[in-house]
């Protein structure tokens, strides 16, 4: 048995008799088929407002029968949710374990083919899968337009930070750039689902010429800035 499959199960047993749980479900590339060696393991759960925290601490009992956890951090979500990550000593150095935990009722949808989940258990049926809204893009010429005119409304902010020997303010718009593009290609390629990934899962999403080219954009030189600046609003011309 694997290491994700050995935490699965011991969450599991933990907390599948606990009345107040209702839902666990395992996301990302595990649930999606694209796991590897350096894959992490999200897990999200479902469970009585007032009880979090309580569930948290039977979590912790449960890892710790594993081995000594020598990473705990929760992030601030800013919502009701919660999320903490744990890592098991000696187990992958990339195998954290994201748990999320969402109050009860959460009104959980997720898309076919694009929120892809392995339900360890459902007792209340919470989890509902949907059909995929029309991926079609309703304007593309207009995406592509407002593409274009966000490179020229941001090339000077590259410009002038380049010629005021502030490259990393010159690269922070030339990246702004970029993750925009970005955007316009998930709706060129009927992904408008994940407009807001950034560049999470194009080496999945997006056609090799079209990665090659985010790559060569991507990872350049202070150097290079100028130069792959206007290479860059040629390409955005003729995408």
């Amino acid at each position: 048995m694997s290491d994700q499959e050995k935490i699965i199960q011991n969450i599991k047993g933990a907390l599948e008799p606990n009345k107040l749980v209702y839902a666990f479900w395992v996301e990302g590339s595990t649930a999606q088929g694209h796991g590897d060696e350096y894959s992490d393991l999200d897990i999200r759960l479902e469970v009585e407002a007032d009880k979090i925290e309580g569930v948290y601490n039977q979590i912790e009992k449960s890892l710790a029968k594993l081995g000594m956890i020598d990473l705990k951090y929760e992030f601030k979500t800013g919502n009701q949710q919660r999320k903490i990550v744990y890592h098991i000593e000696k187990m992958s150095e990339f195998l954290t374990i994201d748990i999320n935990i969402q109050p009860y009722p959460w009104n959980t949808e997720l898309t076919k083919g694009v929120d892809e989940a392995k339900i360890i258990f459902d007792k209340n049926g919470i989890v509902k899968f949907v059909e995929r809204s029309d991926p079609k893009p309703k304007n593309i010429e207009l995406a592509k337009e407002q593409s274009l005119s966000f490179y020229l409304a941001m090339r000077p902010n590259v410009l002038k930070n380049i010629h005021r020997n502030k490259p990393l303010e010159a690269q922070k718009y030339y990246r702004n750039i970029i993750e925009y593009v970005i955007k316009y290609l998930r709706i060129k390629y009927e992904m408008p689902e994940k407009i807001d990934f950034d560049f999470k899962h194009i080496y999945r999403d997006f056609p090799k010429d079209i990665v090659k080219k985010i790559d060569y954009f991507t990872f350049i030189m202070p150097s290079e800035l100028e130069s792959k600046l206007d290479d860059l609003g040629e390409w955005i011309k003729v995408l």
